[in-house]
């Protein structure tokens, strides 16, 4: 018996609902599931790099230009549906640059620090 969510009708109708949505996505948030989801730091260089909040402003633009702001929906559509069709993640153990980024020191282990490199 086949499941009612994968059904190609279920699947055309999550992509659709998934389009819809994307519009009104975080940018920020996108950008940290694309590297979830694809393992490509790229998405956290300078170019992705996002303005800091002031107040409690949600910033969902992230201040990045509208031109970066499609290219990372559109990076997030595929890696989701190739998610949702799949695909499997990436399994790197994080590397210093990624922990700094994601502002966790790497010296905060310093058992770890000679493997880390």
């Amino acid at each position: 018996m086949s499941d009612a969510s994968t059904t190609p009708e279920a699947l055309l109708a999550w992509r659709h609902d998934l389009e819809r949505a994307l519009p009104a996505a975080n940018i920020p948030t996108l950008l940290m599931v694309l590297v979830h989801l694809t393992g490509d730091l790229d998405w956290l260089s300078e170019t992705y790099q996002c303005s800091r909040i002031r107040g409690l402003d949600e910033n969902d633009s992230g201040g990045l230009p509208e031109a970066v702001q499609a290219r990372v929906r559109a990076a997030a559509l595929e890696a989701i549906l190739a998610w949702k069709a799949g695909a499997p993640l990436p399994c790197q153990p994080p590397t210093r640059r990624f922990s700094w980024t994601c502002c966790i020191s790497p010296w905060t282990n310093r058992s770890r620090q000679a493997t880390d490199r």
